[in-house]
């Protein structure tokens, strides 16, 4: 998706101080962000900064227990994997003019990261690492972008010169051949279905330089170059075209996807659920990385006019600045704290109708009790809020689209998704 950002990383000298905005969180929640404080390499856990080194930048934060684990460079570009603000492994390899870090995970011991780096002869190599060694299997890659571990097996999302890639365990299990630099971005698995984010345009996706596909002797006009998001081998979802792929989410049914499209005379970082979109920000903005925890959605990015950037998170759409003042990139948020009203949820019986539906959403909850109920945009903003309420809901005043409504009952909490007419 930042295909601009970075390109502006490699040629700004990083020099104005840190303002941190007043930033709250719940308290049950810790939120941790990765990213670039005025050229620092920083992870914020709750608005408060650590930075890990004295230049470079974060690129994936991922918290498991106590344990802090983040990815980026230093000041000398040198690709490296802190825990708790320690360095665990230092990725080296060929010589390369740069080194560009585009995903990392977590499974039990280990660590994995991928990442695609720039050579003196300006070939890019695409790499997966485990523990800091470099894994076999991707020799013809291009780029990496995207990891995911599903128990034994090991997906990964990228390209090769010839054509978009998702491996499984080394192996290719779906490709996409364009007349452009197509390339996959981010790759999820959930209830074993294979999700993954890309397409024509863009080339080499997230966190990379600025590399717009050449179309000439192609014979097509730019605005028919799109991104999707597949689920196995089918396209489920057309994003746009000219739009920049971020990252993928699953929760409780709902596919998330963030990125940068063109709107407004520039680009702005957008959510989409379930392939409708949302503009997260009117300002030139980009949306980096996202995190659902508790019915709850955040969404790390940035906005602003260059070379003044606002590091920043949405929750629920609603902008919490992170850092102002500079150079500020958010682009990883991972977030931990009490799970909350869900223990119970596989036990509720409940269901809304009609759906879709015009006017009056009613809800076959079974005899529960029904303590609270909210009706939920697509960004995660409470439109509505009802305490007490009985088996039906008036929803004639809301905008025709896709809504979720959010019932806390006394065996726990249900979210539906339900669509306006």
């Amino acid at each position: 998706m930042s295909k601009f950002k970075l390109n502006l990383r490699k040629v700004v000298a990083m020099i104005t101080c840190l303002v941190v905005s007043a930033i709250v969180f719940a308290q049950t929640t810790d939120v941790y962000v990765g990213g670039n404080n005025n050229g620092k390499a920083t992870v914020w856990k709750n608005g408060t900064a650590e930075h890990l080194a004295d230049g470079g930048e974060i690129y994936s934060v991922v918290v498991v227990g106590e344990d802090v684990y983040a990815v980026g460079k230093d000041a000398e570009f040198v690709a490296k994997v802190w825990k708790n603000g320690t360095v665990l492994h230092t990725l080296s390899g060929y010589t390369y003019m740069d080194i560009f870090i585009t995903s990392m995970v977590v499974s039990g011991d280990d660590i994995y990261v991928t990442t695609h780096e720039l050579t003196e002869t300006w070939q890019s190599i695409g790499r997966l690492w485990k523990n800091g060694v470099e894994q076999s299997g991707y020799e013809d890659a291009t780029e990496l972008m995207s990891v995911f571990v599903d128990g034994d097996d090991i997906y990964v999302a990228g390209k090769t010169l010839s054509q978009a890639v998702v491996w499984k365990n080394a192996s290719k299990l779906y490709t996409y051949v364009s007349e452009v630099a197509e390339s996959f971005v981010s790759v999820i698995v959930a209830e074993g279905d294979v999700y993954y984010m890309g397409g024509d345009y863009g080339g080499a996706g997230k966190n990379t330089i600025i590399k717009k596909p050449s179309i000439e002797n192609t014979g097509k006009d730019i605005t028919d170059l799109s991104v999707n998001v597949w689920k196995n081998d089918e396209i489920l979802y057309v994003l746009g075209s000219e739009v920049y792929g971020g990252d993928l989410c699953f929760s409780k049914g709902v596919l998330y996807a963030i990125g940068q499209a063109p709107g407004g005379g520039v680009y702005q970082a957008k959510i989409w659920v379930d392939g409708v979109g949302t503009v997260l920000s009117n300002a030139w903005s980009g949306a980096e990385s996202i995190f659902v925890f508790n019915d709850d959605v955040y969404v790390a990015g940035f906005y602003g006019s260059y070379p003044e950037l606002n590091a920043a998170v949405w929750k629920n759409g609603d902008e919490i600045l992170i850092a102002t003042g500079g150079y500020n990139m958010a682009n990883s948020v991972f977030v931990t704290g009490e799970t909350v009203g869900i223990s119970n949820v596989n036990n509720v019986n409940l269901e809304i109708y009609p759906n879709p539906v015009k006017d009056i959403l009613q809800i076959e909850n079974n005899k529960l009790q029904i303590n609270k109920v909210e009706i939920i945009d697509l960004t995660g903003k409470v439109i509505y809020q009802f305490n007490n309420m009985k088996n039906q809901i008036n929803v004639s005043d809301l905008s025709q689209g896709i809504y979720f409504v959010k019932l806390e009952t006394d065996k726990g909490i249900v979210t539906k998704k339900f669509v306006k007419n």
